[in-house]
């Protein structure tokens, strides 16, 4: 059973830095991305990304701190 697999990189909100995400093919079919390191998934990564942006819009919205922006 041969794996090929694809890669990129992408800011991991479990290990706080920049991670390799990996992508294999097996028999056809992908399995679901997932970081190098602490193996995160990637919807998992887009999840926690979206609620902190949601957050900080509500926070500007409200003027209640001053936030950076998002990576």
């Amino acid at each position: 059973m041969k794996r090929e697999g694809m890669e990129k990189v992408m800011y991991c909100y479990y290990c706080k830095a920049d991670t390799i995400y990996k992508k294999y093919r097996q028999n056809n079919s992908y399995t679901e991305s997932h970081c190098s390191v602490c193996e995160a998934k990637e919807w998992q990564n887009k999840v926690i990304y979206q609620e902190i942006k949601k957050w900080i819009e509500f926070n500007r919205e409200k003027g209640l701190m001053e936030l950076p922006d998002l990576k």
